[in-house]
């Protein structure tokens, strides 16, 4: 099975080899839906993306989209800034934002207080039970203060208690990554995630385009653990997730053979005079349908 987006790469905006629309070709080529564009915060002392080419890249989106179908967002990968749970997005980004990730980088801006308490004894890789308290009641706090789609990369660089972040991230709806490149989460730790419900995705975190949608790493830890498939968002269409829209819904049901003998507008039109309550409902149910009665996969699709 394949995913049905990568939420989780970078361009030349920041940290990354290629332009958007690298990215976004090689999303096509490999059957991919959705993309999403998360270059490094605006505080990243080393790799930051510019506010200032916000608009610019939300253009290269819209040209990117034309030429290759796909649907693509504007993201970013926020940083941790401040102990109090800050993090490098303002309300004003969010009129070019549509995804935010976070996760935790070392060179970031910040008052010396937080990187005496917080930064410093991370790159010393200190994992006191003090400073693993500290950095869970970081992200908790982050969590409070901030719409935060996904955290990413999550104990790379700084460990947290995952049990006691579980009740945080199922109250604040915000799904934990298994990446691509560097997943630092335990068998124990994801099972844990697992058992209590708690959403995931499977990102490649690419900095170069040819590594967009390769997330082989988190497949192969979903199929050793028997992760719930339900629980891996990016493994079904949901409209709970990256605000996926309803046009990319109506194309996917229209692009499987066993609909062929049926008005594939027929499924716009329930969508479209519902309420978006109910869409979500109606667009999750659809996929049920697809995935346990006609056993369809993403690379059937995509072939």
């Amino acid at each position: 099975m394949l995913p049905f987006g990568d939420y989780h790469t970078h361009t030349i905006y920041s940290h990354g080899k290629g332009d958007i629309i690298d990215n976004a070709r090689v999303a096509k080529a490999k059957g991919l839906f959705q993309l999403a564009i998360t270059d490094h915060g605006f505080d990243h002392q080393l790799y930051n993306v510019d506010r200032a080419k916000l608009p610019e890249m939300k253009e290269k989106i819209k040209s990117a989209e034309k030429e290759t179908g796909i649907e693509i967002f504007l993201g970013i990968e926020a940083n941790f800034v401040s102990l109090d749970g800050t993090i490098d997005v303002l309300p004003s980004d969010m009129e070019y934002l549509e995804l935010i990730n976070l996760g935790f980088h070392r060179f970031v801006k910040g008052k010396f207080s937080d990187k005496l308490k917080m930064f410093y004894p991370n790159i010393l890789h200190v994992k006191t039970k003090s400073q693993i308290e500290k950095n869970t009641d970081m992200v908790m706090r982050a969590l409070d203060k901030n719409k935060v789609d996904v955290l990413v990369h999550l104990n790379y660089g700084f460990q947290v208690d995952i049990k006691r972040l579980v009740p945080s991230l199922i109250s604040h709806n915000t799904v934990v990554e298994i990446n691509g490149r560097k997943n630092c989460l335990t068998d124990r730790e994801l099972l844990y995630l697992a058992e209590h419900g708690v959403k995931m995705i499977l990102n490649s975190d690419a900095h170069l385009a040819e590594n967009v949608g390769e997330v082989n790493t988190g497949l192969n830890l979903v199929e050793r653990l028997n992760l719930p498939h339900e629980l891996i968002v990016n493994l079904q269409i949901s409209l709970k997730f990256a605000r996926l829209s309803l046009k990319t819904t109506c194309t996917f049901l229209k692009k499987v053979p066993s609909f062929n003998s049926i008005n594939p507008n027929v499924f716009e039109s329930l969508i479209v005079r519902t309420q978006p309550s109910i869409q979500i409902s109606l667009s999750a149910y659809f996929s049920f349908c697809l995935y346990k009665s006609f056993k369809i996969t993403f690379s059937i699709l995509s072939s």
